[in-house]
């Protein structure tokens, strides 16, 4: 009798076991499914609105200097870049003085081609060197020569060179698809309403501007600024999404193939290689394997390269390349 009991009680454990052991294995085996970070709401295109105020408008009036093209600019970053972060303090003043033109230069040339940037960030979508440099560079060329020419009283010129790093931002973000370099754009944007501002302070003190045409100013940078913002949040939202450590396969696959912004399709479709080495259970894995397959077959080149770059991935990449 306790021998019987004893063989029950075994084979009734071992059932459970088997039980809780297949609930595991099945659960294991759930693909992801879709959550409220990807409702077709959040999947809607955000954009600048058409009826901003226009702030600045390139003449081509500032200076002596031809028309540079957008290469031309990039070329002055790097020969002039090191004296902008090591030189004598009146070499950094030249040297910020001369990019700071050559930007104006190019800008008033017209509108940039589509894609410029885009074309010089490989399919990982990511704004790395040396554009990363570049920019950076002229953002402080664009800093130094601005505040330096309020210094002396020369805010009229300022507002030129101020304007200026606005229009690249927006040029960049209006005029290219890879979202690194668009998130750069905004950044470029939100600094040079910085310098606009400065810029309108000083003329108003100077007398050139009234109270009243300096409000008005300020309440145009207020617009930009809260239309960059909006953007801003929106983008931030969505990337805690499909950036995070172990994004949800069904979300992610979401952005990357129904997002109403090309940009975001595009980044997420490359973002499908990390969670390849983030999400291993087999259903997240199939899900992963088809959305990366169509990818490699879309009309978009964009997206067909991002595809191949996630199907290319290895696991030496995912650990060390920029997301």
């Amino acid at each position: 009798m306790r021998t019987g009991l004893k063989a029950a009680i075994a084979i009734s454990s071992l059932i459970v076991v088997v039980v809780v052991g297949l609930l595991v294995l099945q659960r294991r085996d759930q693909a992801d499914q879709p959550t409220d970070a990807s409702t077709d709401a959040v999947l809607e295109r955000v954009a600048l609105a058409d009826d901003l105020p226009v702030l600045f408008e390139p003449d081509g009036e500032h200076g002596a200097r031809p028309s540079q093209s957008f290469a031309a600019l990039l070329e002055t970053c790097d020969r002039v870049g090191p004296v902008l972060t090591g030189g004598a303090e009146e070499e950094r003043a030249e040297a910020s003085a001369e990019l700071a033109e050559t930007l104006a230069d190019s800008l008033s040339m017209g509108a940039y081609k589509d894609g410029f940037i885009d074309e010089r960030i490989d399919a990982s979508g990511v704004f790395a060197d040396p554009l990363r440099r570049q920019f950076r560079q002229l953002s402080i060329a664009l800093e130094t020569h601005t505040t330096r020419l309020i210094g002396e009283g020369r805010a009229e010129e300022a507002r030129v060179f101020a304007g200026s790093g606005f229009e690249l931002g927006r040029r960049v973000f209006v005029q290219n698809v890879r979202l690194r370099g668009r998130q750069r754009g905004l950044g470029l944007m939100r600094a040079g309403l910085g310098q606009w501002l400065q810029v309108t302070h000083a003329m108003r003190d100077a007398g050139t501007l009234t109270e009243a045409e300096a409000q008005a100013v300020a309440d145009d940078v207020r617009r930009w600024e809260e239309a960059i913002a909006a953007i801003e949040s929106a983008w931030n939202t969505k990337l805690q999404t499909i950036s995070s450590a172990k994004p949800n396969v069904a979300d992610l696959v979401r952005v990357a193939e129904l997002d109403g912004d090309r940009s975001f399709r595009v980044f997420a479709t490359h973002q499908l290689g990390f969670a390849r080495y983030e999400r291993g259970e087999p259903a997240n894995q199939a899900l992963l394997a088809d959305a990366i397959s169509r990818a490699r077959e879309s009309d978009d080149p964009l997206i067909r390269a991002a595809g191949e770059a996630a199907a290319a991935m290895t696991r030496e990449q995912f650990h060390t390349r920029e997301r």
